[in-house]
């Protein structure tokens, strides 16, 4: 998949709405953009959600169904767990949605040991869980533009990508994308994030709200 990350397309393509369900602590991502990837098993052209889930329980410590069991998964292209609900990445997987872990770039990011300790831990851990399909890259420190924080990025993602195809897997990889071209110092190479093997860029657009926005 190729775009180019513009001004114009994240409000012509991703125009989004954001839905903060405080009582279950997810926040759900709602646009009107067509995605594709390039996993030949994972196309959801139509398919809009990205789902944060930060986990919901009952009174009884479980995991509430109630609140994922009504999530429009027919929308769903991808779903992002900070912890393991077994029973949810399953079910999520058997409606064809994709199933993500998150992970970020090492602090010493221009040590190729650390970048590889880093890619193999991120591997791993998707391993390990046994329904994840994707890794979500949620990295947002500051770089300045063709500086060489944003060269070593780039550099790392494609390291991951690598190092994923020679692992034998196939799992999406998902950026998470400054709310506007240099939001906050971040002056990512985005062509290159994409061409380095980003499957999708989530497109953080809430940012363009302060947080306490109603």
């Amino acid at each position: 998949m190729f775009f180019h990350y513009t001004p114009s397309l994240l409000f012509l393509l991703f125009f989004a709405i954001i839905i903060l369900l405080t009582n279950h602590n997810i926040v759900v991502v709602i646009g009107n953009n067509k995605i594709t990837t390039n996993n030949n098993y994972h196309q959801h052209q139509y398919r809009s959600l990205f789902i944060f889930h930060t986990g919901s329980y009952n009174n009884s410590g479980h995991l509430n169904e109630s609140v994922w069991h009504n999530y429009p998964w027919e929308n769903v292209h991808t779903i992002l767990m900070f912890s393991l609900y077994p029973e949810l990445a399953e079910y999520a997987r058997s409606v064809g949605a994709n199933v993500a872990i998150s992970t970020g770039a090492p602090s010493d990011i221009k040590n190729a040991t650390t970048r590889r300790q880093s890619i193999e831990n991120a591997i791993n851990n998707c391993k390990i869980f046994k329904f994840c399909n994707s890794i979500n890259l949620d990295i947002e420190r500051k770089a300045e533009n063709n500086s060489n924080i944003s060269h070593e990025l780039t550099v790392f993602v494609q390291e991951l990508a690598q190092a994923i195809e020679e692992a034998g897997e196939k799992y999406l990889l998902i950026y998470d994308a400054a709310a506007t071209p240099g939001y906050e110092g971040r002056y990512y190479d985005y062509n290159g994030l994409n061409n380095a093997g980003i499957d999708f860029f989530f497109v953080m657009d809430y940012d363009l709200n302060d947080y306490n926005d109603p």
